[in-house]
């Protein structure tokens, strides 16, 4: 291939993707969460909320929390509204333990794409 050929067909690819959009080419985040990632809680939280960067669905949205190498108890995944500010609401069952919890969290994008992370949390009551 020339290379003023390959050179043209470059620009062209950049200038396709750059007409994408960010917001195209980004999969869904974690942005905000209760209790936020590294707090010191010294109430235990009896739920979870979880925001993300877009509405994601409930039906294939997994959260586990464990202290140690244990599972907390955790109730049925819920959110109130359809906007993409609504929280996913997670209600843990019981008390939670003093300790460090970490959170694990995986849904869907909207194109369909896994995506998962996690983050932690200690509960520390005061005495």
């Amino acid at each position: 291939m020339p290379r003023r050929s390959l050179l043209a067909s470059i620009a062209v690819g950049a200038a396709a993707l750059a007409t994408l959009g960010a917001t195209t080419l980004r999969h869904t985040a974690l942005v905000k969460s209760e209790p936020t990632k590294d707090a010191v809680v010294t109430a235990p939280p009896t739920s979870l909320r979880l925001w993300f960067n877009e509405v994601v669905p409930v039906a294939s949205t997994r959260v586990r929390v464990m202290r140690g190498g244990t599972a907390v108890a955790l109730d049925t995944i819920s959110r109130s509204a359809t906007t993409a500010d609504a929280p996913i609401v997670v209600p843990i069952e019981g008390v939670l333990a003093d300790g460090l919890y970490t959170v694990q969290w995986a849904t869907a994008s909207k194109d369909g794409h896994p995506v998962q992370g996690s983050y932690r949390f200690t509960v520390r009551r005061t005495r």
